[in-house]
């Protein structure tokens, strides 16, 4: 039996509460950056093209292209989210729970940022999946076909966690399950996770060419942190050289400062060009310019090298940025005791409260790391404990697609390592904490219902 009507239009009030709270979403941190750019006489690829292509042709009319896209990710979140609430069963303790799970998942979907963008695109293509259990068979394929496009939409954003995706679609959706035997159904299974792969760097690369974006080489913030931390932290000389020898394309007189490990710290590339604390001199630091292809096309030669040639301290350096990504380096606060917030802000006084108290549970979420994949991993660890009691509510198909899914988002995002800014793994933490919140309580009611047979 599905939430009873006071609680649906409770948890429809406290999603119109978010809405509010966000009004009218003009902090959309690199998105206004990312749209100016791919609206100028000469854009760049320097946010990809498929983040060019979204953002700069969304509609702008009134109220405004940022207001018009904060109700467009808080409404496919929405529904995302009524669709799975349909699914949740009875009783205040369970209700008290999901409500709270929404609030966080949907005030992290009207992040206006892509991250945001793709946890709204990924919630509603889970509540569509989901939704589709006790249909008509036709029905039930119109709502699996709509949910596969809009995952694989979610995917072009960031190609890196694609894999991911495509582990989550599968799981969600049960795809290929209906297969007899288990060869052909992981290799039906590959092939979707391959096809994820290529029409994610298939359109990131076609929109690039469709819009003419002038090449900039974004992937250079890559090759920079990897080259970093070659230079500073391998014990192997001829390493150590080649390093430098790619790191100094960046720098004045392509000479790289003596000072340069003083300067590195593993939370950020901008930290390459930040004054030395000891010396206090600050060096002379340029990205590759847009267009030149020969500068790029030789730091790329050495880092590619660099990896082939010492692949030890390529694994070693990318466990170092994967400790850091385990728990991430973003700590918010509680914004209704920051004075701060008060203090910076255009709007009215009850408005600013009102913002404060209703955004308190993400601040509080994100304080304590809730999403980070530290905190994940060890759900995870808990729930395999429990998946081994008698009557579990959780099954190991359950189990081993989640953790999966949880396990590709984490290593993509070390592999394209920029630094640990935690929001690249707010998405999958976010997934994973619904995912397994609504497995328990419809698993409840699968569970309950054995036992009375």
């Amino acid at each position: 039996m599905g939430p009873t009507r006071k609680f649906s239009i409770l948890h429809f009030l406290g999603l119109l509460a978010v809405l509010a709270s966000r009004w009218p979403g003009h902090d959309s941190e690199d998105i206004k950056n990312l749209r100016l750019n791919a609206n100028s006489s000469n854009p760049t690829d320097f946010w990809g093209g498929a983040s060019s292509m979204f953002y700069g042709h969304f509609p702008n009319f009134y109220p405004g292209w940022e207001s018009l896209l904060l109700v467009f990710q808080w409404g496919i979140t929405s529904v995302g989210l009524i669709l799975l609430t349909k699914k949740v069963q009875l009783g205040w303790k369970v209700q008290a729970v999901w409500f709270l799970i929404s609030l966080l998942v949907v005030e992290l979907g009207t992040f206006l940022t892509r991250d945001g963008l793709m946890l709204a695109l990924l919630v509603f293509g889970f509540g569509l999946v989901n939704a589709s259990g006790g249909l008509s068979p036709r029905r039930r394929n119109a709502f699996l076909k709509t949910s596969l496009v809009v995952f694989l939409i979610a995917a072009w954003f960031r190609p890196w966690v694609s894999p991911a995706i495509a582990v989550l679609y599968i799981y969600s959706s049960k795809f290929a399950s209906s297969i007899s035997t288990w060869r052909r159904k992981l290799l039906s299974r590959f092939v979707l996770v391959l096809v994820f792969i290529s029409l994610a760097l298939g359109f990131e690369i076609g929109a690039s060419k469709i819009l003419n974006l002038e090449k900039s080489y974004p992937e250079q913030q890559v090759m920079m942190m990897d080259l970093a931390s070659m230079a500073c932290w391998s014990t192997n000389q001829a390493t150590v050289d080649r390093a430098i020898s790619g790191l100094e394309n960046f720098y004045q007189a392509e000479k790289l400062p003596t000072y340069f490990c003083n300067t590195f710290r593993p939370t950020n590339w901008i930290h390459l060009f930040h004054q030395d604390l000891v010396s206090r001199q600050r060096p002379v630091f340029t990205l590759i310019q847009i267009g030149d292809y020969e500068t790029y096309a030789n730091v790329r030669s050495v880092w590619f090298n660099s990896i082939l040639s010492s692949p030890i301290d390529y694994v070693q350096n990318k466990l170092m940025y994967a400790s850091q990504t385990l728990l991430g380096g973003d700590t918010r606060g509680i914004r209704l005791f920051n004075s701060n917030y008060f203090e910076n802000t255009s709007r009215s006084a009850f408005f600013t409260y009102f913002s404060a108290l209703v955004l308190m549970p993400l601040d509080a979420a994100i304080t304590i790391h809730l999403f980070s994949p530290l905190f994940t991993f060890l759900l995870f660890f808990m729930l395999v404990y429990a998946s081994s009691k008698p009557l579990s509510r959780y099954k190991t198909p359950d189990l081993i697609g989640l953790s999966l899914f949880s396990l590709l988002w984490f290593a993509g995002t070390v592999i394209a390592y920029i630094g640990d800014t935690a929001r690249f793994t707010y998405t999958s933490g976010a997934l994973i904490l619904l995912a397994v919140t609504f497995n328990h309580f419809r698993l409840r009611i699968n569970t309950s219902l054995h036992g009375k047979d």
